[in-house]
């Protein structure tokens, strides 16, 4: 099972953050585990009595006007219109989830909402209406409205890092539920670059070539042909 390792300091920080109703944009490179911090935190927060609403975005909504957000209305409140009066009616429609404004929308995937929902996120934080707590992926233009959040100082964006050799390693001893060889934990480190979804790959293709065994009670890494040379 792979569970969230390695971010303590972050998840207390962003936690902070959040208690606080000051906004967070976590951004970084596919794979690095923007997701994972966000879900925690959220959880943290869900778990301590606190609303919280989850927004997925998605390259094949991007194209669609308040695709993004739509979602989170009955469908007997959909919007009817285009324009500005759908936007409104999908904005007034939130802030009647929100309630009286503490609620934490979770969106995930910035980069891929659609302008009008980014608009309409961008009025609701600025006004106070929501905490958002975003991911975002590096490398992918995003709507202007999300670059602007940060931008404006509207939410503290915070660049997730690659995981540190030791973080690896608690990740990896958790998700194989046991010690791993300190070599091999170095290897596998080297090799994903401290991204744990290329770890995650890179631990299920040794498992399915057999190569990642146990031996005195520590998982190792039997050689690897493609794996950098020592």
């Amino acid at each position: 099972v792979w569970r969230l390792r390695g971010r303590d300091t972050e998840l207390s920080e962003l936690g902070a953050r959040l208690r606080g109703r000051r906004s967070a944009l976590l951004a970084g490179p596919s794979g690095v585990g923007k997701t994972s911090l966000a879900m925690a935190a959220a959880a943290e927060l869900e778990t301590s009595g606190s609303a919280v609403v989850r927004v997925v975005a998605s390259q094949p909504t991007a194209s669609v006007p308040l695709g993004a957000l739509a979602v989170l209305l009955p469908a007997t409140r959909l919007p009817l219109q285009g324009g500005v009066a759908a936007s409104a009616q999908v904005r007034a429609g939130i802030m009647a989830i929100a309630g009286d404004g503490t609620t934490l929308m979770v969106v995930d995937d910035d980069q891929w909402l659609d302008e009008a929902s980014a608009v309409v996120l961008h009025q609701l934080v600025d006004q106070g209406h929501i905490t958002e707590l975003a991911t975002l992926r590096t490398g992918v233009p995003a709507p202007a409205p999300v670059t602007a959040l940060w931008k404006d100082g509207l939410v503290e964006r915070v660049d997730v890092a690659p995981l540190a050799d030791a973080a690896v390693r608690e990740v990896l001893e958790a998700a194989l539920d046991g010690p791993v060889e300190t070599l091999t934990a170095s290897r596998l480190w080297r090799r994903c670059g401290g991204n744990v979804l290329y770890l995650r790959e890179l631990v299920g293709e040794a498992e399915r070539l057999g190569l990642l065994q146990q031996r005195d009670g520590l998982w190792w890494l039997r050689p690897w042909l493609d794996m950098p040379r020592e």
